[in-house]
């Protein structure tokens, strides 16, 4: 696969991803069993897909950088799909580690000309989102642990969207192709 098709294919998934995470809520009131976890587990591949390409678009800048975001990314998503709450230690050990993505996938954005401002603003916006989440359970506070999250989510939709958009109409990203 060509740097370009894997860039359009990584804008689809970041969409895709978000359709998938709706389909999540509308399955939680089964529980975290079944359709649930195979809906959640979609959803963690497609946006691995989009981590990917992240990492190939800026590991000529930052080969280490990148890489540690994509490491990051695949624990983080990992963990998030064994199903721990926010208030429980591997909640709060999943929330630190994609904070940790997200801020250095704001960061490598950030110092990247190529990339959209806001695109690496909005990734920060869900990175401290996500530590906020784990700082919230570590202090006892449940009831913040669960509300931050939708901060976090409003923000990942704006920047899973904001991906969508870039990496599929972007003459920049094709160039770098």
């Amino acid at each position: 696969m060509s740097n370009t098709n894997l860039f359009r294919f990584a804008g689809w998934s970041a969409i895709l991803s978000i359709l998938f995470s709706f389909g999540m809520f509308a399955l939680i009131g089964g529980g975290r069993g079944g359709a649930f976890m195979v809906v959640s587990i979609i959803a963690a591949l497609f946006t691995l897909v989009v981590f990917y390409a992240l990492y190939v678009f800026h590991r000529s800048q930052a080969a280490t950088l990148s890489l540690a975001m994509l490491v990051c990314g695949i624990v983080g998503l990992t963990l998030e799909n064994i199903g721990a709450g926010p208030d429980t230690p591997l909640g709060m050990v999943t929330s630190l580690v994609y904070g940790a993505t997200f801020l250095l996938i704001g960061y490598l954005g950030y110092g990247n000309a190529q990339m959209p401002r806001w695109l690496a603003i909005s990734a920060y916006v869900v990175g401290f989102a996500s530590l906020a989440t784990a700082g919230a359970s570590a202090l006892g506070q449940v009831g913040v642990a669960s509300a931050i999250p939708m901060v976090l989510f409003v923000a990942w939709i704006a920047w899973s969207i904001g991906i969508w958009r870039w990496f599929t109409s972007s003459k920049t990203v094709v160039a770098t192709a």
